[in-house]
């Protein structure tokens, strides 16, 4: 029987322990299930808490989508009462710009050709001997014909050994252009940016020849570049580029502080004779400076801007100027130089002989610059280019990428004679300019187009730029068309760029030279040179 007992005993205490197991059992399969539900719940209500903040949003969103429609529609509606009554907003050019090509490269989309199979891609490859052409600078030739040069390469890319400098003939102002020929190069080194520039027969070009010790090897394209610039040449023709001379160094790469020397823009012949011819010095990504030379450290980083000038129309060269950028890490480069309609003084005959000039003040120049900052910089000398003041911002736009200025010149605004009293010199200097100044550059802070023109006032050059009319996108938006490929609507994927503006000896044409590329693919490609022409009647005076 004691026996019998403790296997009861034994017995209770098991089914004591199952009782708790089956709790414990069902305790933690509640705990599961409420955790789980609460889970489920948590998910739920985040789900509608993210679904009304998207409502919300997308309702903010119209209502700021339809005020800021009735906001620009009411904007642009007052912009075009306003500009109705401008005389200097931008114009239709339907009709008044023509257009021409001096060479190209790759084809454009309208040109591709398709295979007929649905997996094929177009065709970006081109017949064309060059892959790279830039910098195109137009001149009038002795003979009367109209020449543009650049630089191009059979590479797709800037400072190849290939790269020479060559130019194409027009014999129709403009209206189409022979097969560009090679006017310089080097066996060793690529050359740059030519210049174009006509004392009465003879041709003068200008250009710069890279330095060996500013080669670098570009990883991405597996090849041997060199650096923008170096030694500034020149040379010349008499019988218009059937012959040239040998070239003669200006301005060498290892002078002043050792960096290489670049040009871009035209060489001014001012009033007095002179020859001024802007320029900058760039550090390239290699090239060793001679550190022992620069005074001041900002310019082993930067670089500078200044001018060459000659007063024997090139026999002699002196360099003026260390224009530097004061504001972050922007540049001062591919600088652009007019100089200010002169106006007569009051003077004596005591004056006159003192200072054998006929009573005209020094020569006031005006130099901008090509920036980092969203707007291009200007600099004032009013000593012929000797000493200029600190670069300011202007209100032009500049989308790091080179303008151009020019004067043009519909006549004198005094008479010839030099012997002016006191009495006649106020009046004298009160007759209205029938000078301006001309500018092509980009009206964007970020993005090469537009591509626009602008007036100023010959004695001004600085406030008074207003744009008239649009070279570009406008001769090219029917021949790009974008439908056989939407990367060319993005933002800054064609670039209307570097502009050179050239006027007519005879007055009749106004003419603008510059590479059209593209780049929305991460690398530049070039379609070609290009030259829009119009008319100077439909140019306004300021």
């Amino acid at each position: 029987s004691k026996k019998m007992f403790e296997r009861f005993d034994d017995d209770e205490e098991e089914e004591e322990e199952n009782d708790v197991k089956k709790k414990q059992r069902f305790r933690r399969r509640r705990c599961k299930w409420y955790y789980c539900f609460l889970c489920g719940l948590d998910v739920v209500v985040s789900s509608l808490i993210v679904f009304l903040a998207v409502l919300v949003i997308r309702n903010d969103v119209h209502r700021v989508g339809v005020s800021n429609t009735a906001l620009n529609t009411n904007a642009n509606a007052k912009v075009d009462a306003h500009q109705s009554h401008r005389k200097y907003a931008f114009t239709p050019t339907n009709g008044k710009i023509a257009y021409s090509w001096v060479a190209k490269g790759h084809e454009l989309p309208s040109e591709t050709t398709f295979t007929g199979s649905k997996s094929s891609k177009k065709s970006f490859e081109s017949e064309s001997e060059f892959k790279y052409m830039h910098m195109a600078m137009p001149t009038e030739l002795p003979d009367g014909s109209i020449a543009v040069a650049f630089q191009a390469s059979p590479t797709e890319y800037e400072g190849s050994i290939r790269q020479a400098l060559y130019w194409a003939i027009s014999r129709d102002n403009g209206v189409s252009f022979s097969r560009p020929e090679m006017i310089a190069k080097d066996d060793q080194l690529p050359v740059w940016t030519p210049v174009l520039k006509v004392s009465g027969q003879r041709v003068f070009l200008l250009y710069t020849v890279s330095s060996r010790k500013c080669r670098y090897y570009d990883q991405s394209r597996n090849a041997l570049r060199h650096s923008p610039g170096g030694d500034v040449v020149y040379k010349v023709s008499d019988d218009n580029g059937k012959t040239w001379s040998s070239g003669q160094v200006i301005l060498s790469y290892g002078s002043e502080d050792g960096m290489p020397k670049v040009i871009a823009n035209t060489l001014v012949e001012l009033e007095d004779g002179s020859w001024v011819l802007p320029f900058w010095r760039e550090p390239g990504k290699t090239c060793p400076q001679m550190k022992s030379e620069v005074k001041d450290a900002s310019l082993l980083r930067k670089g500078s801007a200044g001018v060459i000038r000659s007063m024997d129309q090139g026999l002699t060269w002196e360099v003026f100027g260390n224009l530097t950028a004061t504001k972050g890490e922007s540049w001062l480069i591919e600088n652009t130089v007019v100089e200010r309609k002169s106006e007569r003084r009051k003077t004596t005959k005591k004056k006159e002989n003192n200072n054998n000039k006929g009573g005209r003040t020094n020569n006031v120049l005006v130099q901008h610059f090509r920036t980092k900052s969203g707007v291009a910089f200007v600099s004032i000398s009013r000593d012929n280019g000797k000493t200029w003041t600190e670069a300011s911002e202007t209100t032009l736009p500049n989308p790091n990428s080179k303008m151009h200025t020019i004067r043009i010149d519909d006549g004198d605004t005094y008479d010839a004679d030099d012997n002016v009293d006191e009495k006649t010199s106020s009046s004298s200097s009160s007759s209205p300019s029938k000078s301006f100044f001309v500018a092509a550059y980009n009206h964007h802070p970020r993005t090469r187009d537009p591509l626009v023109l602008a007036v100023s006032k010959s004695t001004d050059g600085v406030d008074s730029w207003k744009p008239f009319a649009k070279i570009e996108p406008g001769g090219m938006r029917e021949i790009i068309k974008p439908e056989l490929d939407k990367s060319l609507l993005k933002p800054g994927a064609m670039q209307y760029a570097y502009p050179t503006v050239h006027w007519t000896k005879d007055g009749k044409y106004l003419l603008v030279a510059y590479s059209v590329m593209y780049g929305a693919r991460g690398q530049l490609t070039c379609f070609g040179i290009r030259v829009a022409r119009m008319e100077m009647k439909d140019v306004p005076r300021p």
